[in-house]
């Protein structure tokens, strides 16, 4: 751990100019309400401690409340003192912060990501946040760029994470966009601003773990300094092009000649091509949609799926969902094989929202008959959380 310094200063890191100015197009599109926190994840690392001297010192020019969220994952016995050094810290800038706790510990990098994008969810919504900020960088983009190509994808999507996004957590989730504001920004540029600042920030050990892909191939690039700027305007340029097929994307999804959710719930799928890269990814997401699920089937396996839908009445399961060949193209609805839904944040079966005027609905399609949620006092959100996820992934493009 680095010696922490003083408070930020009005302005931290004249460099990064851009990045405020980003900042004020993404509030005023994702968080316009002024009354509402802008909610930031700060781990102590470099890079989410330089998100929050830049948001401080944006916040405090724009008139508008942050609320730092912290987790504690329990998985090395320096977690509590690093939470509190954020909490220090966070106090310091003036920011009030929040300590979470994983409690269910499971092994795996992966586990213990889905349970910290549950733990800030759930305390986002708590606050009032329907943005989160995250410390991404481009150096992240650089290793998950090289990761993904490495194991054979060549789509626009193996550049990532998109600066805007939706919560990948659901129904925990559900109206959260999530923001990248330091995606366009390298590491060492953060970490001169911090010291220059007199800021520390803590060092992660998991980091410099051979164990983990993304630390060896750290490791690799640090071996191979020449590579920087190379790496660094190609990562750029993927990005540019993985926001752009993000637009694409939320075009097909919300083409009504291609998508229609039914008032019941389930969904037509018309598209002209059903194997083309656009229309799998659309077929991916509605999958998603239609599982009530946060997790997006393999492009591989929906193909597989598709090639084997060829007559009207072929039917297939995957990702909670089933998949029937229509006259026309698709039907899409949930797998009942999946069990009986349940309420969970709020929301049952992450598919329906309590609506208490609302009757129990008639002329429910037969298809979704074991999957309706019991009695009256509910009303389908499938069709509304597509148009907020689509709505997220158009935006990169225009706010980059």
């Amino acid at each position: 751990m680095n010696v922490p310094g003083l408070a930020a200063r009005a302005e931290f890191g004249p460099g990064l100019a851009g990045v405020e100015a980003r900042l004020t197009r993404l509030v005023a599109r994702l968080s316009p309400d002024c009354d509402r926190p802008i909610a930031v994840a700060v781990s102590g690392g470099s890079d989410s401690m330089a998100l929050l001297q830049v948001l401080t010192s944006w916040a405090s020019r724009a008139g508008r409340r942050l609320h730092v969220l912290t987790v504690d994952h329990g998985l090395r016995p320096e977690a509590v003192a690093e939470t509190r050094f954020v909490a220090e810290r966070s106090q310091a800038l003036g920011q009030t912060c929040t300590c979470l706790r994983w409690t269910d510990q499971r092994a795996g990098q992966a586990a213990a990501r889905a349970a910290r994008h549950r733990l800030l969810a759930d305390a986002a919504r708590r606050v009032g946040a329907e943005l989160l900020c995250l410390g991404h960088t481009l150096d992240d983009v650089i290793e998950t760029l090289l990761m993904r190509r490495r194991r054979g994808v060549r789509s626009a999507h193996q550049a990532g994470p998109a600066m805007i996004s939706a919560s990948p957590v659901w129904p925990e989730g559900r109206d959260l966009a999530l923001c990248r504001p330091l995606i366009l920004s390298r590491r060492q540029t953060l970490r001169d601003a911090l010291q220059q600042a007199g800021e520390g920030w803590i060092e992660d050990p998991s980091n410099q773990n051979p164990v983990y892909e993304r630390a060896r191939l750290r490791q690799h690039l640090a071996r191979h300094p020449a590579w920087t700027e190379c790496l660094g305007a190609a990562a750029r340029q993927a990005l540019t092009r993985r926001h752009a097929a993000d637009a694409d994307l939320a075009a097909a999804v919300l083409d009504p000649n291609q998508v229609e959710i039914l008032s019941d719930g389930l969904i037509r799928f018309t598209p002209t091509d059903r194997e083309s890269p656009l229309a799998l990814a659309a077929l991916g997401l509605l999958v998603r949609l239609a599982s009530g699920g946060d997790r997006t089937p393999r492009a591989g396996a929906l193909q597989d799926v598709v090639r084997g839908l060829r007559d009207p009445g072929d039917r297939a399961t995957l990702g909670g969902a089933w998949l029937q060949t229509s006259r026309s193209g698709l039907l899409i609805g949930r797998d009942p094989g999946q069990g009986r839904g349940t309420v969970t944040a709020g929301l049952w079966d992450g598919r329906y929202a309590p609506a208490p005027d609302a009757p129990a609905l008639s002329g429910v399609s037969p298809l979704l008959r074991d999957t309706w949620p019991p009695g009256p006092g509910w009303r389908p959100i499938m069709a509304a959380r597509l148009s907020y996820e689509a709505g997220l992934m158009g935006l990169n493009a225009a706010l980059a």
